[in-house]
């Protein structure tokens, strides 16, 4: 019963996150840093996720950010399910999941799935400055904060 409650969990959460992706995310817009719904997400609930589940994670949701931005689909799917591989292989630093903890890990996360889209060139109307990355990777860590308070509650603990 619990793997059909992460599995829930995950594709409600997918499933908001590319609706708001498409919808909602230019309308946050501060000073042109977007936050990245799907990559909060799948960061945020990579840390709770197996190896394997979270790299599925980020897969799923790299398919669905290249629908909404109609783009070349290898480049999210690549970048996102290593993105969700290494925050769930972050647990190995064996530290306590607080939310803030997770903020930084999904800021950094962040920084390296944007840099490996620098490393696959997409269509340059994707690839954002260095600054503009960096600073969407903060607005994404601040967002990722309180979706992983929600997330551990619905989860209970972390999973292995």
């Amino acid at each position: 019963m619990k793997a059909a409650k992460v599995f829930g969990i995950a594709a409600v959460g997918l499933w908001l996150c590319a609706a708001m992706e498409g919808s909602l995310a230019h309308r946050l817009s501060i000073g042109g840093l977007r936050p990245d719904f799907l990559l909060i997400f799948t960061a945020t609930y990579a840390v709770l996720l197996s190896r394997s589940g979270a790299s599925a994670l980020g897969c799923v949701a790299g398919f669905l950010q290249s629908a909404v931005l109609m783009t070349n689909l290898a480049h999210y799917a690549i970048s996102r399910t290593v993105a969700g591989f290494l925050a769930s292989w972050s647990r190995d630093l064996e530290y306590e999941p607080r939310p803030v903890v997770v903020g930084l890990i999904v800021i950094a996360d962040s920084l390296i799935a944007q840099f490996l889209l620098v490393l696959m060139p997409p269509p340059r109307e994707y690839v954002a400055p260095v600054l503009d990355t960096i600073g969407s990777a903060l607005y994404n860590g601040v967002l990722a904060m309180p979706l992983f308070a929600l997330l551990n509650k619905a989860v209970g603990t972390r999973l292995r």
